[in-house]
């Protein structure tokens, strides 16, 4: 390991919406990807939410977009954690 990092990954339940209200507003060079707890079948806000107030930009992913710097993701509702996805 050369010390660089490659990305920033957060996994939080809907308790931690309020520490990634803190962090996210900052400008990071690096990707930042997120697993925030939603129940399966249920549409998640937080993309629209975290869009107003970052200053990187926000996107919820689809399987195979491609990861970019200076970004930020959300997995989708119900996303499995081992990073497989349920979308095609």
């Amino acid at each position: 390991m050369n010390g660089s990092i490659d990305a920033i990954v957060i996994g939080a339940s809907a308790g931690g919406v309020e520490a990634l209200n803190q962090l996210l507003p900052r400008d990071f060079a690096v990707p930042v990807l997120i697993v925030v707890h939603v129940r399966h079948g249920q549409p998640s806000l937080l993309p629209g939410l975290f869009a107003e107030r970052c200053a990187l930009k926000v996107v919820e992913p689809f399987d195979k977009d491609e990861i970019t710097r200076s970004m930020v993701y959300f997995a989708p509702p119900g996303y499995p954690h081992d990073g497989r996805s349920r979308r095609g």
